[in-house]
């Protein structure tokens, strides 16, 4: 992995942050990077995303997961070209609950906007 790749990382990663505060929930958000998974398909580093509920009792709710899965798209995948066929593909799979995102960060700034400051 090149240094411009790691500082691109590092960018992205503090405008998520930049926003996550924005909208007020940036201390309920967590990123779990060592989830264990069953699924055979994931190869590489496999995530989760929580919103915490409750920070007291440590209730949170998973609103995004997902994982590297090279092996299972470079399995299924259909070249044809001598060339294509020598070339590794990456992939990287999320799946988002919206709906779960949605209502679980309207409960948290109704929390923020009722308790400034966390109290």
């Amino acid at each position: 992995v090149s240094t411009a790749a790691v500082l691109n990382v590092a960018r992205r990663t503090r405008q998520l942050v930049a926003f996550l505060r924005l909208f007020g929930v940036a201390d309920a958000i967590t990123f779990d990077l060592g989830v264990p998974f069953n699924y055979h398909y994931y190869d590489g580093i496999v995530f989760q995303v929580r919103l915490m509920q409750n920070p007291l009792t440590k209730v949170s709710d998973v609103i995004a997961a997902g994982g590297r899965y090279d092996k299972l798209l470079n399995t299924l995948s259909l070249r044809t070209t001598a060339s294509l066929k020598s070339e590794r593909v990456t992939a990287v799979g999320v799946n988002i609950a919206l709906g779960k995102l949605g209502s679980s960060l309207a409960q948290v700034q109704r929390k923020a906007r009722r308790h400034p400051g966390g109290a």
